[in-house]
């Protein structure tokens, strides 16, 4: 169960503020068809606040920064005392600039984030093969460290030229542990995503031509059992084509 509420005000002509909450309620409860081993898990008023400030430059381009909690039930993993796993809690901080082009044809973007969480499930590498309070093929967990994400983002979406649609964007995210190594799995640090559509003039009006990219860089991390054993995947990039 969850309550919210939400926010804004105008501190004056060009600022605006964004404030609002959330309080959470969880009763969890399961039993194990198998085992028979049952998990009881109980929170109560947790409460992640948001805040935000935009501050209009003139009609076309706005300052802002954010900051919000964030909160992540996690009781579907289990320990090995058979307890369910603590909710995962963090922040996310972020500040960037947005305009208006064209007569607000297009819109741009461009953002800085820092994003953490604290007690994330990773896999309790001492119960490899079964978790004792749990079903035989699932696995234990744990409370991992403190995980930290920072990088930055740039899109621009809409009409560049008459019957012209883009939208484009390129992300860079770095997310490391506490003890300050990288930590990539399935998150690589280049993301690009590329879109296009072109509606012929004239006669040919009735023809639409598109096309985009979607690329990433490569990622790896080390399997928690064994830290001998590097996974993950080669960078890659899909490439489409159209006409209608």
């Amino acid at each position: 169960y969850s309550l919210y509420a939400s926010s804004r005000l105008q501190l004056a002509e060009p600022l605006h503020l964004l404030g609002g909450g959330r309080f959470n309620w969880i009763d969890f409860k399961s039993r194990d068809q198998i085992s028979g081993n049952r998990t009881e898990f109980k929170e109560s008023g947790e409460f992640t606040p948001y805040a935000g400030l935009v501050f209009d430059v003139n009609r076309q381009w706005s300052l802002y920064g954010s900051y919000a909690d964030t909160f992540a039930p996690q009781s579907q993993y289990r320990t090995a005392a058979g307890s369910v796993l603590a909710p995962a809690v963090g922040s996310n901080i972020e500040a960037g600039v947005k305009g208006e082009l064209y007569e607000g044809r297009l819109n741009v973007s461009a953002a800085v984030f820092h994003t953490k969480k604290n007690g994330v499930a990773v896999l309790d590498a001492a119960n490899p093969d079964g978790c004792p309070s749990g079903a035989a093929a699932s696995s234990c967990y744990l409370s991992g460290s403190t995980l930290r994400s920072r990088g930055f983002e740039v899109e621009a979406t809409g009409e560049v030229l008459p019957g012209w649609q883009v939208a484009a964007g390129y992300t860079y995210v770095s997310s490391r542990d506490n003890a300050g190594e990288t930590i990539s799995a399935e998150t690589p640090h280049h993301l690009l995503r590329v879109s296009t559509n072109y509606r012929l003039p004239g006669d040919l009006n009735d023809w639409t031509l598109g096309g985009g990219v979607s690329a990433q860089s490569r990622y790896s991390y080390f399997a928690a059992d064994n830290t001998a054993v590097r996974m993950g995947t080669g960078g890659r990039a899909v490439f489409d084509l159209r006409a209608s």
